[in-house]
Formats: C-alpha cells, structure tokens, sequence
C-alpha cells in the first residue's frame, strides 16, 4: 500500500499476513506539516493487541520493520494527529515487501 493523505483523515492501512512464510510487514512514513502518532496492531484471531505507538514529528520519515507472530492474520497501521490546525499529510509506502528505497525525503 502506497500513498499520501490529509492527516486528519488517513484511513487504517491493513496488511494481511496470513500463512506467508514472511510474516514481515515493511514500512515507511513521512509526515508533512504535522506531528503523528503512528499504532501498530496485531489481530489474531481471537484478539487485536497494540504492538507499539511511534510519534513522527514534521518532515521525520520513520523507516522499519516488524514480524508477526504466527498466528497473527492482519497487522494494521492506525494513524492519529497530535499537532492542531494546518492540514498535514502523510505519505505511506506501507507492505510484505521491502520499502525503504521508495520513499525520498524533501527537506
């Protein structure tokens, strides 16, 4: 999943990880204009579980990794405005396949 949006309307990004041998989601955030909290969750079957929170702040692009666990079937991206006022974007490149390459900085 690629793409930018208005921070105060981004929408979740799921990842489906199913029974992929790589259960490794790939990641990189950029935010413009704005600062963000960025949640990252895991949902299993049963239960969905916060696996962390990392804060971007203006012109920080966020680049990593993580793995799911086995029986984890979706990862999901939650995106939250800190900053008020201005619009702000964010720009995602956000998958199973490795990103960081994709994503440039314009500072």
């Amino acid at each position: 999943h690629g793409g930018s949006a208005p921070v105060w309307s981004a929408p979740p990004i799921s990842v489906d990880v199913g029974d992929r041998a790589d259960r490794t989601v790939y990641f990189a955030i950029m935010v413009e204009s704005a600062r963000v909290d960025v949640h990252l969750y895991s949902h299993r079957a049963s239960r969905s579980t916060k696996v962390f929170t990392k804060s971007i702040a203006d012109k920080q692009i966020y680049i990593g990794k993580w793995t799911a666990d086995e029986d984890v079937r979706r990862v999901e991206f939650k995106f939250d405005r800190v900053s008020k006022g201005g619009a702000g974007f964010v720009h995602y490149t956000i998958g199973l396949e490795r990103v960081a390459s994709s994503v440039s900085a314009t500072e």
